[in-house]
């Protein structure tokens, strides 16, 4: 189904015709029409080759020429081209829009948990705080703001990858011009897409920031992303969990239905089935996957242990890893565990860390 200008699933449009990359970026980002001329002003002085891998790294190279940066936290159309920034999602949905609209094509795959250099990276910070390298056990500090280049993960990401000619693109590195983007990182769980797939997240992740004040249009947003990729996965869940704030029981069991058919076996997965479920079954397999998985590692090691002494201790390693990570954020993650904040730092730690009075 399409979107009408408010963003919300246009019951009268039919896609009688497969819409192309570049219309369907703009559908999912909530663009206007318009803005595909902006598009293909941008890219007018850029020849592509005719070889499809040859052509993405004339692209890259053109965005890195133009000062376009990668940002965690760009993935629709309009903020890429206004801030010439864009993460996995949204480059990886360039890529494939551009390339398109010059007659060449793409695959794509989409990675979750994935096990690059940053996240070796995490696993040796991660096993310095456990080891009390960092601070003592028995007076654990708190980082009192994020760091200052955030590059670590503590969760399971997803993430897209064109691949092109055969050969994985890697999006991301818009630094090093003479970097091979011809790979891509392993991961947990690999599955093959389609145009559409990737840009049925585009939805699911406007739905998400769109959750924070308006459930009701977040929801209406995950629902088109289904539309469009009936098997997005990351979009059962979210149908879940919005549907359950929402009081629609009959939808949120459907979602839930759908997604627990799945049977995941990765760390994302897994942990949401722990948080639907409460079955602690699942939050031991989330950990002997990703033993550094933040909220995993809360659950356990921090809100079920027993321990108080041990508890702090472990709520202290989970803030430096919120602290160092680019996907978490120590703000969002002293409000989401403001309980635990007080208890072991008390209204003066709330005060201090959470700028609660």
């Amino acid at each position: 189904m399409a979107l009408n200008k408010e963003g919300a699933i246009d019951q009268t449009k039919e896609r009688e015709i497969k819409k192309s990359p570049l219309d369907l970026f703009i559908e999912v980002s909530g663009a206007p029409d318009s803005i595909k001329n902006e598009v293909r002003n941008t890219f007018k002085d850029l020849t592509l080759p005719t070889n499809a891998f040859e052509a993405g790294n004339a692209l890259r190279m053109f965005l890195i020429d133009n000062g376009w940066q990668y940002d965690s936290r760009s993935f629709c159309l309009q903020d890429m081209l206004k801030e010439k920034k864009g993460n996995c999602l949204g480059l990886t949905m360039l890529v494939g829009a551009v390339l398109k609209d010059r007659g060449l094509s793409a695959q794509y795959e989409v990675i979750t948990g994935i096990h690059d250099a940053y996240h070796r990276a995490e696993k040796i910070y991660f096993e310095r705080l456990m080891n009390g390298d960092e601070f003592d056990y028995d007076h654990p500090t708190l980082p009192a703001k994020q760091a200052e280049h955030p590059m670590l993960y503590f969760l399971p990401l997803e993430h897209p990858v064109p691949i092109l000619d055969g050969r994985p693109f890697e999006t991301t590195n818009l630094e090093d011009r003479e970097s091979d983007p011809g790979w891509k990182p392993e991961g947990e769980k690999t599955v093959s897409a389609i145009y559409e797939d990737v840009a049925s997240n585009v939805l699911i992740d406007r739905a998400k920031v769109r959750s924070r004040d308006n459930v009701a249009e977040a929801e209406t947003l995950c629902r088109a992303g289904m539309e469009l990729s009936p098997d997005n996965r990351e979009g059962m869940y979210m149908l879940w969990l919005l549907n359950t704030v929402l009081n629609k029981k009959e939808q949120s069991d459907e979602a839930l239905q759908q997604y627990a058919s799945t049977k995941g076996d990765d760390s994302r997965f897994l942990f949401n089935m722990y948080g639907i479920t409460g079955n602690t079954k699942y939050l031991e397999k989330t950990l002997e996957k990703y033993p550094a998985h933040l909220h995993a590692f809360m659950e356990k090691f921090v809100r079920l242990e027993t321990d108080k002494r041990e508890a702090k201790f472990n709520f202290s390693v989970a803030a430096w890893c919120a602290s160092n990570s680019k996907t978490v954020g120590l703000d969002d993650f002293y409000s989401t565990y403001r309980e635990q904040l007080e208890q072991f730092y008390g209204k003066e730690g709330l005060k201090k860390y959470a700028g609660i009075k």
